[in-house]
Parts: C-alpha cells; structure tokens; sequence
C-alpha cells in the first residue's frame, strides 16, 4: 500500500498557521492549525508535557497518548519539571518544542518578550510606588 503523502511526518517539523493558549491555569493547554489544516494540541500537567497533531482537536489529544491512530501524530511527550507543575507559558512550550513545531508565515505566535532597558526600568520605578505606598489616584 502506497503512503498517504498527507499524513503526518515524524521526518519533518509541524509547521503551524495557528496557536493559542486555550487554559493557562493547571493545566496548561494549547491548540492550533498546521499549514495542511490539521488541529494541533498540547498539555502540560502533572509534571508531563504532550502535543500531538491529527484531522481534529479529539484526534490531537488522542495523538498524544495513542500512536496507533491513524492519521494522528504525538511530536512530544515527556517530563518536564516536578511531578505536580502543570503551569507553563507559551513561549516556555514553544523552546521546549524546539524543532519539532515552526510557526510558519501568516501565524500567530506571540513575540519574544525581551527584559526592559535600564532606561524604560527606571521609567517604569517612578511610576509605580514603592512598597508599602498606596496607589496614585
């Protein structure tokens, strides 16, 4: 039987259009497109981090604990962190998918976050009062 050309690959990173985080408390979840119109989803909790790609959300999850299914994919599964955490950022998710998943053209993952300079900290300290003081206004 010849392989179905548009099934999911282990050979090569998911390229996603779409993410969002669905749950940021525990767990931590996300779901989002591939550029061939898959559904992807990842979890973090209890210590386990998993994310898996398939032709919907229900499938994805599947994807994640069931190789078997066909048409699905995992892309990760392992532990991460210590066995209760279950609170991660997305860009937190993104670093340790590194290789695995690409935000393509046209998606929405978020920017970096980069600390602020000394100057926009310093900006940042006379505006907010320091501890113990009351709030302006």
């Amino acid at each position: 039987m010849a392989a179905d050309s548009a099934a999911p690959s282990r050979d090569k990173p998911v390229r996603l259009v779409s993410l969002h985080m669905t749950c940021s408390a525990c767990p931590s979840q996300w779901e989002g497109a591939t550029l061939d119109g898959r559904a992807f989803y990842a979890r973090y909790r209890g210590g386990w981090f998993s994310a898996g790609v398939g032709a919907t959300v229900e499938d994805a999850v599947t994807a994640t604990w069931n190789e078997s299914e066909p048409g699905t994919m995992p892309v990760l599964s392992c532990e991460w962190g210590e066995p209760l955490d279950g609170v991660m950022s997305t860009e937190e998710m993104l670093e340790l998918l590194d290789g695995r998943v690409v935000i393509v053209s046209g998606g929405n993952a978020p920017a970096p976050r980069r600390p602020p300079s000394a100057a926009e900290q310093d900006a940042l300290d006379e505006l907010l009062p320091g501890p113990g003081e009351p709030l302006p206004g």
